[in-house]
């Protein structure tokens, strides 16, 4: 495909694409038959858990109602605000999110993770508010077309079929039909949409596009969908280590993205983001709370130890070595549980890129 494809250009071919509901199909969600379709969402303050609990049944309620043919538009823009309220209010909790909430339901759970990842990584691209807003509902609507192909994949071993590998490579296209039938008309929003799974290399679909020609919004969700796909669990496999995602991420700069995100994102995120179980020198396990001055020292809680809690840097013994994969976790261990006992210790720490 011609690769001088400027954004007016774009926007018109994207705008060509024909409102259309028939792939809006989700049995998964479709199946929950008496969950209600109201929108109840209210800002409910306090844990940012909790607030981002609020946004996944939110969304879920609010992709209930596409089905039933509502417009849903100023629905997603409120989640969009939403997480972008819970980042404010604690970016390393947001982070954690990833890691405490994951499984079961990754449709849902991988949007609200990639919005997180995208609102960081806008941020510390100096982009505005307004500029954010767009790109944080397209990355809680990237996928609506194919809700019950992840569910199915998330189970899947091997590769997936020929069919399923044609919906895969059509659906951000038929996504962002399924968005202006339910009453989207942000070129922003749609662009992104559209564009998501682009590569800098020009290897991406659905326009092949390559290096310029492709807008960093756009290469932001399709970095974000990549990494917290990584360290997500699959039904067959664990999470990848963070540090692993986050390691073929940049070996993958100038390919898979540009060189200046993926710095951006490994600067942003860090190497053992928050959430994160790591092993340390010393052979301890320990729990990653918040970011530190560096990406490779964040602030941890050792899981075992004897004197009164508290969160240390990870150097000297207490260093990072690796990070464990969802699969090395301690038999037993309660992440929600240890994540909120350390949370409250993050209190007058200078955390943070």
């Amino acid at each position: 495909m011609d690769q001088g494809h400027s954004r007016p250009r774009l926007h018109g071919l994207i705008g060509r694409i024909a409102p259309d509901l028939s792939s809006l199909w989700c049995p998964q969600l479709s199946a929950a038959g008496a969950m209600s379709t109201s929108f109840r969402f209210q800002d409910p303050g306090g844990p940012v858990l909790e607030q981002l609990d609020a946004v996944h049944a939110n969304l879920r309620a609010t992709l209930l109602s596409a089905h039933a043919g509502q417009h849903i538009d100023d629905r997603v823009e409120m989640l969009a605000d939403a997480v972008e309220d819970a980042v404010k209010l604690n970016a390393d909790t947001a982070l954690a999110y990833l890691f405490i909430r994951n499984g079961e339901g990754y449709p849902l759970l991988h949007a609200i993770h990639c919005a997180v990842v995208v609102c960081l990584g806008a941020q510390a691209a100096g982009l505005g508010t307004d500029e954010r807003h767009p790109l944080l509902c397209a990355a809680l609507t990237q996928n609506i077309s194919m809700c019950a192909l992840q569910a199915e994949l998330f189970h899947l071993h091997g590769p997936p079929a020929s069919l399923d590998r044609l919906l895969i490579r059509r659906h951000p296209l038929t996504s962002v039909g399924i968005l202006k039938a339910l009453g989207v008309t942000d070129p922003d929003w749609l662009e992104a949409v559209a564009l998501h799974h682009e590569r800098f290399d020009g290897s991406g679909y659905p326009f092949s596009l390559r290096g310029a020609a492709l807008p960093f919004g756009a290469r932001l969700i399709g970095a974000a969908d990549i990494y917290c796909a990584a360290v997500s669990p699959r039904g067959y496999r664990h999470g990848r280590p963070a540090h692993e995602a986050m390691r073929n991420l940049f070996m993958g700069a100038g390919r898979v993205v540009d060189d200046a995100l993926a710095r951006l994102l490994v600067k942003t995120l860090g190497i053992y983001p928050p959430g994160s179980l790591i092993e340390l020198r010393n052979r301890e396990l320990a729990l990653v709370v918040a970011r530190g001055d560096r990406v490779d020292r964040p602030w941890i809680k050792r899981l075992k130890v004897s004197e009164a809690p508290q969160l240390v840097p990870a150097e000297g013994e207490h260093c990072a070595v690796r990070v464990l994969s969802t699969g090395q976790w301690p038999e037993g261990l309660r992440l929600e549980r240890t994540w909120r006992e350390a949370e409250a210790l993050q209190q007058g720490l200078t955390v943070g890129p």
